[in-house]
């Protein structure tokens, strides 16, 4: 149990992936862990504009120091570090497991920095995703994407990629977006099928808000082991936060214990999603 590595936390059973959701601060991140020790689950904390602030070297130690005293199996994640020194910086103040995200790049470039920053977190004891392909939206906002065919990841590129590097988990594109759909989502599961069956490597799903039950289940089952999950939690806890102050409530801990429960709330329901409640 406690903190573990991203290549540990994904050996879950056949059908069943481990929710990734992502936190903005230490309140959210012990709504998270709470949730997933209520259910009996593990779960992966993902931290992304966090790596950023002034403060994080304060409250990213004090959340990996929390994941550590859990008596649930926990991964702490940097989501979408998009170079270097934001890896190194996470592995310093904790992170069991680091996103290079160089999928706007071209595919050697990204090959070559996603090795570098394995090689480092190798030395670390850390785990490493990356992306292949690239996920369409506004990453971390409420604003509406369409997903971008083109930039779909292709079969090719994804064996390529896997075979040029070493990394634990691999991101792909097929139809997601990073905050809300702007119209009804389309799966290219065929696509995913086709990588899963090409790629020895657990898939990350990004960008599940907006996505049926149903779908995220059936991504499961094609090889998904990762369910990122992010723009969801932060309405469904603003919305509370919303609906206490509209009620009379204007004290902050009103505002933000209304929040906490609706997060530990619907952090539950991804659990039983990805069918890991009770298997810890």
């Amino acid at each position: 149990m406690g903190l573990i590595t991203l290549q540990e936390i994904l050996k879950v059973e056949e059908g069943s992936a481990v929710a990734a959701v992502g936190t903005t601060d230490y309140l959210m991140a012990e709504a998270i862990l709470s949730a997933a020790e209520e259910a009996g689950s593990p779960v992966i904390i993902m931290i992304g504009s966090l790596i950023h602030k002034p403060y994080a070297p304060y409250v990213i130690p004090a959340i990996a120091g929390r994941c550590r005293a859990s008596t649930i199996p926990a991964a702490l994640h940097l989501d979408h570090g998009t170079s270097i020194e934001a890896a190194e910086r996470a592995i310093r103040y904790g992170c069991s497991s680091v996103m290079f995200d160089g999928s706007a790049l071209p595919i050697d470039e990204n090959i070559a920095l996603t090795n570098r920053v394995v090689e480092f977190s190798r030395a670390a004891g850390v785990s490493v995703e990356a992306e292949i392909g690239h996920v369409s939206g506004p990453e971390g906002t409420t604003g509406k994407g369409m997903p971008d065919s083109a930039k779909y990841t292709r079969v090719e590129d994804a064996v390529r990629f896997a075979d040029s590097t070493q990394i634990d988990a691999l991101a792909v594109a097929f139809g997601t977006v990073h905050g809300l759909f702007r119209e009804e989502p389309k799966l290219d599961f065929d696509r995913l099928e086709a990588i899963s069956k090409a790629v020895d490597l657990p898939l990350v799903l990004h960008g599940s808000t907006g996505l049926p039950a149903d779908d995220i289940r059936h991504t499961i089952s094609l090889g998904v082991k990762k369910v990122n999950i992010f723009t969801g939690l932060m309405i469904a806890a603003g919305a509370a936060a919303g609906d206490m102050y509209n009620s009379g409530e204007r004290r902050y801990p009103g505002l933000t214990q209304a929040a906490f429960a609706a997060a530990v709330g619907f952090v539950k329901e991804q659990l039983t999603i990805c069918n890991t409640t009770g298997t810890v």
